[in-house]
C-alpha cells in the first residue's frame, strides 16, 4: 500500500528564504511507495502566493484577518512573539489538519485523498534530502527532525527545538540535560516531551485528538507556555501518544538576519544538497533499522526506541556480523543476518544464541555535527 503524506506549512516569509525552503522540500528522497502533496496557509502576500504555487500545491489556504496585536517580527537579537500571534498560528495549522482529515474541506479544492501522515515544516527551515525519509523510518506517531538554533544572539549555546520538560527544558524523562544534548548531537533517536517546526505526525494521532487549536486554557502566561507547540505536545500526552526526536537530519534554521542573506542560503543549499554517499567506511555516520525476526518481543532488547540505530560505524555496539553487513552493502540495502550473540549478552533471550536479524541500511554520511551546532563547535578552529 502506498504511503500518502501531506507536507504542510503556514507561510510568512521573505522570498529568498521561501525559495530555499521550497527547493529543499522538492529534493526530498522518498522511499518506494511514498507519495507527497503540498499545502500551505499563506499570509496574504501576492508574491508569496505565486512562489508557493510554483511547486503545484494541492491547496494554498487564505489566512484569517490579522489583528493589530498579532505581531511577529525578526528582531536584532531574537524573534518576537505575542499570545495573539500564537493563537493565529494555531488556527492556521489546524486548518492544514482539517484539510488532511475532512472530506468536506478537501472538496473545496477538488481533492479526495486519504493521508497517512502530515509533515509540518516551518518555512524558515532548509532540510537535507533525507529528512523526510529519516522521519518515516523512525516509525513513530510523532517524530521531530532536530535542528539547532542560537535563540538569543550572542548566547553561544545552540539548542534543539525539542524539549524534555515543559515548556522548554532539556532535563526530564529520566535524562539529564547533558545526556539529552549529547544524544541528539550524536544523531540519536530519543523520547521527548515536545517539539515543533519540523515534525511528522500520523493521521491516526491527529484523529485521536492531537492538534493545535483550540489551545489549552489555563496554562501559565509566562515564557513559551502559550505557544501552539506546547498545546500540541500536551494534547499528545493526554492521548498517550509519545513524541520522539530524530537527530539524524541536517536541517538549517534561517533564524537571524545574517543567516537569511542570499549568499548564506546558497551556501547552505549547496552543502545540504551535495550528492549522498553510497557506502560507509569506519568513522562515517550510519542510520540502520534492526528487526529481530524470530521473537518480536525481544525488539527493545536489541536496540531501544524502535531499533533505530544511529551513530559512527566502529563506535556503535553492533555485533560483528551486523557491522560486516553494513561495510559490504550499499545505502538502501536490506538483508537478513544470522547473529551469534555472546553468552554474556544483557538480554537473556539473546545470550548464547544465534538469531536472525533483519537489517535495513537507511543512510550514511561523513561524520559531522548538524548545521549551526557544527559552526558553534568548530568556531575556535577557524
Amino acid at each position: 500500500m502506498p504511503i500518502n503524506i501531506l507536507v504542510a506549512a503556514p507561510v510568512r516569509q521573505e522570498p529568498a528564504v521561501l525559495r530555499a525552503f521550497l527547493k529543499a522540500l522538492q529534493w526530498q528522497q522518498l522511499p518506494d511507495g511514498v507519495q507527497v502533496d503540498y499545502a500551505f496557509v499563506h499570509d496574504g502576500d501576492e508574491q508569496q502566493r505565486d512562489i508557493l504555487r510554483s511547486i503545484n500545491p494541492i491547496a494554498v489556504l487564505a489566512p484569517g484577518a490579522r489583528n493589530a496585536d498579532q505581531v511577529y517580527n525578526v528582531g536584532s537579537d531574537t524573534h518576537n512573539w505575542s499570545v495573539p500571534t500564537f493563537e493565529r498560528l494555531a488556527i492556521n495549522k489546524q486548518k492544514l489538519i482539517s484539510l488532511a482529515l475532512d472530506r468536506a474541506e478537501q472538496a473545496r479544492f477538488d481533492i479526495q485523498h486519504d493521508y497517512d501522515y502530515i509533515w509540518f515544516v516551518d518555512s524558515d527551515l532548509i532540510c537535507d534530502p533525507t529528512t523526510l525519509q529519516s522521519l518515516l523510518f523512525a516509525q513513530c506517531d510523532i517524530v521531530n527532525g532536530v535542528f539547532w538554533t542560537e535563540w538569543q544572539r550572542g548566547s553561544g549555546a545552540p539548542q534543539p527545538q525539542t524539549w524534555m520538560k515543559h515548556p522548554y527544558g532539556q532535563e526530564g524523562l529520566g535524562q539529564s540535560q547533558q545526556t539529552t544534548l549529547d544524544n541528539l548531537s550524536h544523531r540519536g533517536v530519543m523520547r521527548v516531551a515536545g517539539g515543533g517546526a519540523c515534525h511528522l505526525c500520523s493521521v491516526a494521532a491527529l484523529k485521536a485528538g492531537v492538534g493545535y487549536h483550540p489551545r489549552i486554557d489555563g496554562l501559565p502566561d509566562v515564557g513559551m507556555w502559550q505557544g501552539e507547540d506546547r498545546t500540541f505536545a500536551l494534547k499528545a500526552e493526554q492521548q498517550h501518544v509519545k513524541q520522539y526526536a530524530d537527530g539524524w537530519p541536517d536541517i538549517f534554521h534561517a533564524y537571524h538576519r545574517e543567516q537569511r542573506t542570499a549568499e548564506v542560503l546558497e551556501e547552505v543549499l549547496v552543502e545540504l544538497g551535495a550528492p549522498r554517499q553510497e557506502r560507509a567506511k569506519y568513522g562515517d555516520l550510519v542510520s540502520l533499522r534492526l528487526t529481530p525476526l524470530e521473537d518480536a518481543a525481544l525488539q527493545d532488547g536489541l536496540f531501544p526506541e524502535a531499533a533505530n540505530c544511529r551513530g559512527r560505524l566502529g563506535q556503535l555496539k553492533l555485533a560483528p556480523e551486523l557491522e560486516q553487513f553494513v561495510r559490504d552493502s550499499k545505502v538502501g540495502s536490506e538483508g537478513i543476518v544470522d547473529v551469534a550473540f555472546p553468552w554474556y549478552h544483557t538480554v537473556a533471550g539473546y545470550a548464547g544464541r544465534t538469531k536472525a536479524i533483519k537489517v535495513e541500511f537507511v543512510d550514511a554520511k561523513p561524520w559531522g555535527y548538524a548545521p549551526v551546532l557544527a559552526e558553534h563547535l568548530f568556531r575556535s578552529l577557524r
